[in-house]
């Protein structure tokens, strides 16, 4: 065959070929899309129940449940939440256990009004964050209202940087498969300091450890929604 010929042999050869990976690369850009796409599918089933799992841990002690003040708690939305006042030997310790379906978009508890106790308190004195093993960082605050002081332990679970969190927002990643493995959670243990000085702060740290090792246990593992 003459040059021309053969030529003529190999464009469509080429031009198939150029076809073939269009094809390819099509398909697989059509696979990432459908794997990163909200699928709007329900979350795994969680290993026990949220407030159940709160109410047993805290049923060696009496509780009494508190009202939710819903003006107050302004923007955050709660899917869990365990909020009562657990009544130990040596005084009462407020215990705030709130959780969301990352798959809901209005629901968080990544909100900063959770770490004060109630309205009208202010903080007076930030101390050295609490390092528990299996727990991030809590931090600790002294808080006054009138003249009641409160010792607060406050802390997320499960949580990214505000960067991080506001990308999987306006992503939606949480409604796609590569959703977090467990929900967001926040913590918040509060307990009067009874007297003053360094004896009067220990005491409350007391109440609050000891509490606090009994929600542990339950922080770890994944939390379904329910209040109680």
């Amino acid at each position: 065959p003459t040059a021309n010929e053969a030529a003529d042999g190999a464009a469509p050869s080429s031009s198939a070929t150029r076809v073939l990976a269009g094809c390819v690369a099509a398909s697989i850009g059509l696979l990432v899309i459908a794997w990163v796409t909200p699928t709007f599918e329900p979350p795994p089933p969680a290993r026990a129940v949220f407030g159940a799992q709160m109410a047993e841990a805290m049923s060696v002690w009496p509780t009494e449940k508190r009202d939710r003040d819903f003006n107050f708690e302004g923007s955050a939305r709660f899917d869990g939440f365990y909020h009562h006042d657990v009544l130990l030997p040596d005084g009462r310790v407020d215990v705030f256990v709130a959780t969301s379906d990352p798959s809901e978009l209005r629901a968080s508890p990544l909100s900063p009004m959770t770490v004060h106790p109630a309205s009208g308190f202010a903080e007076v004195e930030r101390l050295d964050d609490v390092l528990i093993e299996g727990m991030p960082p809590i931090e600790a605050r002294v808080m006054r209202r009138d003249k009641m002081e409160v010792l607060v332990w406050h802390a997320y679970l499960n949580r990214q940087s505000l960067a991080a969190e506001t990308l999987r927002g306006l992503l939606a990643i949480d409604r796609s498969r590569a959703r977090r493995p467990e929900p967001p959670t926040v913590m918040r243990l509060t307990t009067e300091i009874e007297g003053r000085g360094e004896a009067a702060r220990d005491a409350a740290v007391k109440k609050l450890r000891r509490v606090h090792d009994r929600l542990l246990p339950v922080l770890r593992q994944p939390a379904q929604s329910d209040s109680r």
